[in-house]
């Protein structure tokens, strides 16, 4: 049983009491009956600062799992950054050394193509975080929050649900909010109640930032894969240069015919893509 629902069950003790003394017709009836009406009402506010409090403990979770994800997308795109920058920028290598670093950069390109769907969800996301840190930055200008639950107290009514127009988050506890710009009919309210709605333009901007350099990153892999293949060719060239003449005509003419095919191909493709 939580806390709330003992605390639920003393309250409803107090209250039978209450009315069967005023049942009675004990002297103090109307007190009683005050001393009551003044205890539910401070049950239900407490209840409603419950559900304000569980509603702002989800923003905030999915708030700091949101910047963790986008600080560990950041990570591994520094951690691809090296490697393109380390070991995907050799210029010298035997073939079999360059067979292995092209393997490994096609497999490095499918990992930038299966990361931009994780951008993309990012992005989705980023549009339904919630701007915590406004909560404590001054005001400049009135900014729209939505009511997570009913107050009803000292003749200031906010329904669940409604929309206010937040003037003034200076004070602690409350804020000074009002229905429309007219501040003749502005309240006092517990700031609690209110949620300053998405999106949180630190959010966007995480992720237009982690988009941009994924690009950048995508447009250097397309440099160094094409780098790797000149320097695949010149490894190439430099073997087949290393060969005597007993080596060069044991091939026989078809093989020849194929290395000079292929070389020839595959210059005239990075020339193309070069371009």
């Amino acid at each position: 049983m939580s806390e709330l629902e003992k605390r639920e069950i003393q309250l409803s003790s107090v209250q039978d009491r209450g009315e069967a003394l005023i049942l009675q017709g004990h002297l103090a009836s109307k007190c009683i009956e005050a001393y009551i009406s003044a205890l539910q009402t401070q049950w239900t506010w407490l209840l409603q600062l419950t559900l304000c409090l569980e509603t702002h403990l989800k923003h905030a979770t999915y708030y700091h799992q949101f910047y963790t994800d986008v600080k560990e997308a950041e990570h591994w795109l520094n951690k691809r950054d090296e490697l393109l920058n380390s070991v995907f920028s050799q210029s010298e290598f035997s073939l079999d050394d360059g067979e292995r670093l092209l393997k490994g950069m096609q497999d490095l390109r499918e990992e930038l193509n299966n990361f931009s769907e994780v951008i993309g969800t990012l992005e989705d996301r980023s549009r339904q975080v919630v701007p915590l840190k406004q909560r404590r930055l001054p005001i400049t200008r009135p900014i729209p929050v939505n009511a997570i639950c009913s107050f009803k107290q000292n003749g200031i009514n906010v329904e669940k649900g409604s929309q206010w127009l937040l003037h003034d988050n200076s004070g602690r506890i409350k804020w000074r909010v009002s229905r429309g710009m007219n501040l003749t009919d502005d309240s006092n309210v517990p700031g609690v109640v209110f949620l300053i709605p998405p999106p949180d333009q630190e959010a966007l901007d995480s992720v237009d930032r982690l988009r941009r350099a994924y690009d950048v990153q995508t447009a250097l892999w397309q440099r160094k894969q094409l780098r790797m293949r000149q320097n695949m060719i010149f490894a190439t060239i430099k073997v087949v240069k290393g060969w005597d003449l007993a080596q060069f005509l044991a091939m026989g003419a078809d093989q020849r015919n194929a290395i000079r095919k292929a070389l020839n191909e595959d210059a005239n493709k990075l020339l193309r893509e070069g371009d």
